[in-house]
């Protein structure tokens, strides 16, 4: 993939967060991972994406999930909703940049 396309699919997942088309704590993982596939942006941007990631990592990806318990799911999935409550206008605010 070409760092262009790279680009477009960075500000694609930016805006599926702000209209919350995507969670957005596997959302900060993609714009996390394609900002290290582009190269040369500066990482005091992603700070709060970076911090996300960073606080839900206990949350299994997607393609993962039916590996672990309802009760465990459960557990997470509470502890993340509450997380991302209390940062979702930051990452709105830094997913606008």
């Amino acid at each position: 993939m070409t760092s262009i396309n790279k680009n477009n699919e960075l500000i694609e997942v930016c805006r599926k967060m702000l209209v919350e088309d995507i969670s957005l704590v596997y959302g900060a993982r993609r714009v996390l991972d394609l900002a290290k596939e582009i190269g040369g942006v500066d990482d005091a941007i992603f700070n709060v994406i970076k911090g996300v990631v960073s606080e839900t990592d206990d949350c299994p990806e997607l393609s993962n999930r039916s590996k672990f318990s309802d009760e465990y799911l459960e557990k997470v999935d509470r502890e993340v909703d509450d997380y991302i409550a209390s940062v979702k206008s930051d990452v709105f605010d830094v997913s606008r940049v």
